[in-house]
């Protein structure tokens, strides 16, 4: 357990400013006291794929500093044929050592995108509407 503030009172008291919904003053509240709260984080790091096949062992990697850890990148390539309509870009995944000129390496991922790692050939390969036609891109050894 964490001992703190709330943020929001806090900051309204520094900076004098009042939130008021139906007339009345919601925040900051006249509460000095301390909170407990403990930290979860809302989404696992790394997963077991619970669908796989028995013969293909897979993780779901949701972060890119994951991936930077096993020197591969996730990059933003322009497409050149298009599986969706205003689509300007495709996502990739690369080695350090293989990443594409002109491209733009992301640090976060995107929305609605993971990385599957298939644990027995030691491959990646991206997952969501970026990366390919199916929703899902080559796999990356």
């Amino acid at each position: 357990m964490v001992e703190n503030y709330y943020f929001t009172d806090m900051f309204c008291k520094q900076n004098g400013i009042q939130i008021l919904y139906n007339e009345r003053v919601i925040f900051p509240r006249d509460v000095d006291s301390k909170i407990n709260y403990e930290f979860v984080p809302s989404l696992p790091r790394i997963k077991m794929d619970e669908n796989a096949r028995k013969d293909i062992k897979t993780m779901k990697i949701y972060l890119c500093e994951d991936l930077r850890a096993r020197d591969i990148y996730l990059v933003s390539v322009n497409v050149t044929k298009r599986w969706f309509k205003g689509q300007r870009t495709k996502l990739i995944l690369c080695h350090k050592n293989n990443i594409p000129l002109n491209s733009t390496v992301y640090s976060s991922m995107p929305d609605n995108h993971h990385v599957q790692y298939d644990l027995i050939n030691e491959r990646y390969r991206l997952v969501g509407r970026n990366s390919g036609k199916l929703g899902m891109g080559e796999w990356t050894e």
